[in-house]
């Protein structure tokens, strides 16, 4: 099983979330693990689907730090 972890620095701008894609889209790993998200739960779950991973977990930034999201994709079996 393939797992990303990466401290992305800012999923604000629509250049980092196309980064992300495209190299989601190259390692195509089972679960990432993204630190320093600075968006909100709302923002951040949107940009999870948008990667392609449509269950995981998100933890929003406190003000202009913070963030974390757990993702992983439907087939692979996570319990918490």
């Amino acid at each position: 099983m393939k797992l990303i972890s990466w401290n992305v620095r800012g999923l604000g701008k629509p250049r980092t979330v196309r980064r992300l894609r495209q190299k989601l889209k190259e390692a195509d790993p089972m679960v990432i693990f993204l630190i320093e998200t600075k968006l909100s739960r709302v923002k951040m779950k949107r940009v999870r689907r948008k990667c392609g991973y449509l269950c995981g977990i998100d933890v929003e930034s406190q003000g202009r730090s913070g963030g974390l999201s757990l993702a992983w994709k439907p087939n692979c079996n996570i319990a918490l």
